[in-house]
């Protein structure tokens, strides 16, 4: 007789938290204790039940049941201890209720899980709630469950951000399913809810009837010792089980049904509603019940039993706001999820989201890194010393090679090495920050602007300047990588290449060639990408570190690794066989080529299987897919791979059960032969030209009035604001939507497919799914989206089609804000894209104070920032005259004008100020930090107006005055607020505004007391910034100073220009925005000091830094050609080259 081995699980967190791993294959749920054998009772004698041997091959149809001959008895439980493994129960035959549930207690912890509220949740977090019952007498308690409790407390859980999820998997299950497969699929979603939320929200439903009693021949002895199967209980009874008893879940809710009338059922629908050779078994289920748990975790409610001349039953009492049974099921829920999971309303930190989501993807990538430890001492010797020329380092590999693992593993180490103080920078400084960002493992993670304003922000948290836009964006990235007196920093950034594509051209404007002897740089990237290639160019010689081919060692203990969690193993020759062939030396490759083993089930074809698998990982992935089609019925399979593909990041796992619920979403039609591009050129708007912009607004004009109507129709009877008003009957709860969900059975047979393939994405716990890898993009592409080019488009067309239609109606403002436009973009219909811009729940999202990144590329697609600015000015219009409060309403004035010069609309943003100004003059008190702020914001509009002009002419004297007085008034206001460094700052950015523009007025009027005011403002800006130590501000202050009097001597102008160039250098680098400024400046003064040599190089470097910093076609830079294009310069240039060439 062979022993009896148990399982080790590993130790349970004081919050109750599990390994995740061993959930996801069916290990033992959260709360089990280690079963360990030298506390185990005498074993009882059990003939030819054998230790489970590490099974050969990956045959699981081939298992044996478990064999027991002789019947005996499990010792009486005396003790609130675990006494039995899993291995001991399977190896049990009990042979009544009583021993059957004495075998329960033996192998549970009687323990209550210990949970802990969640602290400081301010994102979106995912609920489970499983349901447990027997299939055909609880049919009507489910359709209530699922038409009216479920979509209320769906509701209720989205107003606290939270995203729920009812598993009833018998919804689609067959009734006279007996399979393993059932059996797999039910408890492995239970696993899934104890991974989401530890202690798994549990409903069940007891009545009269037992269910389906599985024999042992149903399922394999594996599966059996996973969960500790306990012979003789039903399907049911082993939900609860797993998911309620083994250790004791707070969560759990037990209903007892009572049914009055019973006795009137004719006897033959009785057996649908009772089972009397289970009387006792069932009276024993609900006795251990409610013995085992508290009151509040069992109720009873009653129905009464009516018979329908149609031959149905009716059972009354379960609906209606009277509804004892829903009452029982919605407050029991609210209140433990509410406890559970309580929202921090603090506003959330979009720095902090983002940065526990690359912590996530780093922990989650960084576990186990095998046969790359020369390449990790590579990275970390480049960490540790810097290279020699001050270059970045380039990990370089095909897709698949395991860069994102090697990145995760050495940026955790580089943290490590900080927390120790094992790095010394220059200065021997112990001190310093690691930064890394994992392009593709977030939303917004591929955006070029959204990287680096977080890398701006990471490195620099003190950082004043205002980020407008995506050229400032990059200068200041530059520069802080590249100047020295940047803080020691860090920095990893993996998949450089998957940055958005129209992007790629602006690496080397945000990444020095030569970094700062304080910055260490570590990217990846596939090979022979448009950015290897590019960083290979970089003249400071990058070193280059390539992922290549694992060697055969590392092939097999990767292959044994992943084998060895399912209890599987390859012989000799097959393990040869596999890796032996060419995609084996890819860790991707492998991974999947595993587990495409793991799941095939003719042992005795396996290696022909191996020969089989694909070479190129594309064309594994695709085989894959193929798979997973045939296994899952193949259009809902294809849908959400497709679905996937053209999401922008990611799908909810919410989301995907609403679109697959509707057959609509699912079958792609045929291609028909007509003119899509007509077709979609309807809903276009034109694109804003001068010829059509007063007809594109009239249109606008009318478009809004149209919105509006639509609104207000669906707000009758609303109150203040817009705001629905609230019910007066207390007992009422808020009814949620009812949802189609596609059935939980077929989505647990796509998720437990797809689940290898997909990776958890976005905010942490909020249930997002997207491809682990974009080789699984290209090969969706490759399988779903290929063919004529008419073909791809009409499959891309539908596919986004049903995104928009979807989130066009959904109430998840984030979600639709984050989605729809990006697929009415893509579908080019510009009418609903406008529609949706006008949204003030949308705008409110898209509107960023810094930069409105989304804002403005939506509307730069659907006609323009001209056109935006007549939307939302008729929109403001219409507002205006509602009952919104004022104090609202100049809230979103605000934000408008704020996006307008973004815009670089700002004639139309003054107008709005204009607005806001009378507004908090007349109606809200004159706040004082209110009104300084609209002045600041007036003058910096009227001043980028008035820099757009080439030359200053007397005509501009009106609007120099003009900014010069908002300045003032923007003093005087800011002088009533209590002092602070920030009200110091920002007076002092005023003060540098203002100084310009009384050296504008003195130049056009030669007014003394100007000049004089414009000197005096400016010294005390440069006091102000000098005690803040704010360089960067300073230098602009010393440019200002030397440019305010071209009529002061040369030998008074020169040293404040230079010094504020050397300043600025210092502060901001070489490619910046007031580099460029100053450049400019000291250029015009060698000029107009006679002194030309030292003009053209001014000129010349001008050019240099507005390539790099702005590029081809920006206004500056064709200043600054068209300035060195001056004859004089030309020749000058041309004598250059010709001694260049002498030297040469």
């Amino acid at each position: 007789m062979g022993s009896i081995v148990a399982k080790k699980k590993k130790k349970e967190t004081s919050s109750g938290a599990q390994d995740s791993a061993g959930q996801s294959r069916g290990a033992q749920p959260p709360g089990s204790v280690s079963q360990n054998n030298n506390n185990h009772p005498p074993k009882q004698e059990v003939s030819e039940c054998k230790e489970e041997p590490v099974q050969q091959g990956i045959d699981e149809s081939k298992e044996q049941p478990i064999k027991i001959i002789k019947t005996v008895k499990a010792p009486e439980a005396k003790a609130e201890e675990v006494k039995l493994s899993f291995e001991e129960v399977v190896a049990l035959k009990p042979t009544s209720p009583d021993e059957m549930w004495n075998i329960v207690k033996q192998s549970s912890d009687a323990n209550k899980i210990n949970l802990q509220p969640a602290t400081s949740r301010k994102g979106w977090k995912t609920i489970r709630l499983f349901v447990s019952s027997t299939f055909k007498d609880f049919h009507q308690e489910r359709e209530v469950l699922v038409k009216e409790v479920f979509p209320d407390l769906r509701l209720w859980c989205e107003a606290r951000k939270l995203r729920l999820v009812e598993c009833d998997l018998r919804w689609g299950v067959p009734k006279d399913s007996t399979s393993e497969e059932t059996i797999k699929i039910c408890l492995s979603e239970l696993d899934r809810c104890c991974e989401d939320n530890t202690a798994p929200f549990f409903l069940n439903l007891a009545g009269d009837r037992a269910g389906w009693i599985p024999k042992f021949e149903d399922f394999s002895l594996n599966l059996a010792s996973q969960y500790g199967w306990v012979y003789g209980l039903s399907v049911t009874e082993m939900e609860i089980v797993h998911g309620a008893m083994r250790k004791l879940n707070p969560n759990a809710l037990f209903l007892i049904r009572d049914i009055d009338g019973k006795e009137n059922i004719p006897d033959d629908l009785k057996n649908d509603f009772e089972e009397a050779e289970f009387k006792t078994k069932l009276e024993k289920l609900k006795e251990t019940i409610s013995k085992t748990f508290p009151e509040t975790n069992v109720k009873n409610y009653s129905v009464k039993c009516q018979f329908n001349s149609d031959g149905s039953i009716k059972l009354s009492g379960l609906t209606g706001e009277e509804s004892e049974f829903s009452h029982i099921v919605y407050s029991f829920f609210q209140s433990k999820i509410e406890e559970l999971y309580p929202l921090d309303e603090s506003p959330m930190d979009p720095l902090q989201i983002q940065r526990d989501a690359h912590e996530m993807f780093l922990d989650s990538r960084s576990s186990c890194v095998l046969g790359r430890d020369k390449i990790l001492q590579q990275i970390e010797d480049y960490v540790m010393k810097g290279h020699t020329t001050e270059a970045p380092l380039l990990v370089v590999g095909i897709a698949g090679a395991g860069k994102s693992a090697l990145m995760a593993k050495s940026a955790h180490r580089a943290t490590e090495l900080v927390t120790d103080g094992a790095i010394t920078m220059p200065g021997n400084v112990k001190k310093c920050r690691v930064f890394f960002h994992f392009v593709g493992a977030t939303p917004r993670s591929t955006d070029l602007a959204s990287f680096l304003q977080r890398l701006v922000k990471e490195i620099n948290p003190s950082q004043k300047e205002g980020l407008s836009d995506l050229d400032s964006l990059i200068s200041l990235s530059y520069n802080l990588l590249e100047n020295e007196s940047t803080e020691p920093v860090i920095v990893f950034v993996d998949a450089i290449n998957q940055m958005d594509e129209d992007k790629q051209q602006y690496l080397n404007r945000w990444l020095p060639e030569k970094l700062s002897p304080n910055v260490r740089v570590v990217l990846s990237t596939i090979e022979s990408t448009t950015s290897h290639q590019t960083i290979r160019a970089f003249k400071s010689s990058p070193v280059e570190t390539i992922c290549g081919p694992l060697d055969k060692d590392s092939r097999q203990a990767i292959v044994e690794n992943i084998l060895r969690a399912y209890n599987k193993r390859l012989h000799d020759d097959q393990m040869k066989v596999l890796l032996d062939k060419d995609g084996s030396s890819n860790p991707l490759w492998l991974t999947l080529a595993c587990e495409e083993l793991r799941v095939y089930g003719k042992f005795e074809t396996l290696t022909d299987k191996i020969h089989e698998l694909p070479d190129d990982l594309i064309s594994l992935e695709e085989t894959v897919f193929a798979r997973f089609e045939k296994e899952t019925g193949g259009e809902l399979m294809k849908a959400c791979v497709c679905m996937l593909e053209v999401s922008r990041h990611g799908l909810l796992e919410t989301e995907l059960l609403a679109l697959l619920g509707e057959k609509k979403n699912v079958e792609i039609p045929e291609y028909q032969e007509i003119d899509e591009e007509a077709l979609l050129g309807k809903t276009q708007t034109k694109t804003e030209t001068t010829e059509n912009i007063e007809e594109t607004k009239q249109n606008l004009t009318k478009l809004v009035q149209e919105t509006y109507v639509k609104d207000e129709s669906k707000n009758e009877g609303s109150g203040k604001g817009g705001k629905k008003a609230e019910t007066k009957v207390k007992f009422k709860r808020p009814k949620g939507k009812q949802i189609n969900f596609l059935p939980a059975r077929d989505w647990a047979l796509i998720y437990r497919n797809l689940k290898p393939l997909l990776r958890p994405c976005g905010d942490l716990g909020e249930g997002r799914l997207d491809f682990y890898h974009r080789s699984l993009s290209k090969a969706a592409r490759r399988r779903y989206f290929s063919g004529e080019e008419k073909i791809k488009k009409h499959a891309y067309n539908f596919w986004h089609g049903v995104l928009a239609d979807y989130f066009e109606g959904v109430d998840d403002m984030d979600r639709k804000a984050e989605e729809l436009p990006y697929h009415l973009e893509n579908l080019l219909d510009n009418n609903r894209l406008i529609r949706c811009l006008m949204d003030w729940e949308v705008f409110n999202r898209l509107y960023s104070e810094e930069f409105s990144i989304d804002l403005l590329h939506a509307w730069r697609q659907c006609g323009g920032f001209g056109v935006a600015s007549a939307v939302y000015k008729e929109q403001l219009a219409i507002l205006r005259t509602s009952d919104m409060p004022l104090i609202e309403y100049v809230e979103i004035v605000e934000n408008v004008y704020t996006f307008l010069i973004q815009a670089g609309q700002y004639q139309e943003a003054i107008e709005l100020m204009e607005q806001r100004l009378n507004d908090e003059l007349s109606d809200l008190g004159e706040r004082p930090d209110e009104m300084a702020d609209v002045y600041q914001n007036m003058a910096r509009c009227k001043s980028e107006i008035d820099k757009a002009q080439q030359y200053i002419t007397r005509e501009q004297i009106i609007d120099n005055r003009q900014i010069v007085e908002y300045c003032r008034k923007c003093l005087n206001y800011r002088q009533q607020l209590p002092e602070s460094q920030d009200n110091k700052y920002r007076c002092a950015c005023v003060r540098i505004l203002m100084a310009h523009h009384l050296s504008n007025i003195a130049d056009l009027t030669g007014e003394m007391n100007a000049q004089n005011e414009a000197f005096k403002t400016i010294d005390e800006a440069i006091d102000v910034f000098t005690e803040l130590n704010d360089m960067g501000h300073l230098a602009e202050c010393k440019m200002t100073k030397g440019i305010i009097d071209y009529d002061k001597p040369f030998d008074f102008r020169e040293p404040l220009l230079r010094e504020s160039l050397s300043i600025c250098m210092k502060a901001y680098g070489e490619h910046h925005l007031l580099t460029t400024r100053i450049l400019l400046n000291t250029g015009i003064m060698y000029e107009m000091h006679g002194d030309y040599q030292k003009a053209f190089q001014n000129f010349k470097d001008l050019k240099r830094v507005c390539l790099a910093v702005f590029g081809h076609g920006h206004p500056k830079t064709v200043r600054a050609i068209k300035t060195i294009s001056d004859p004089r310069y030309q020749r000058m240039l041309q004598a250059e080259e010709r001694q260049a060439a002498g030297v040469a």
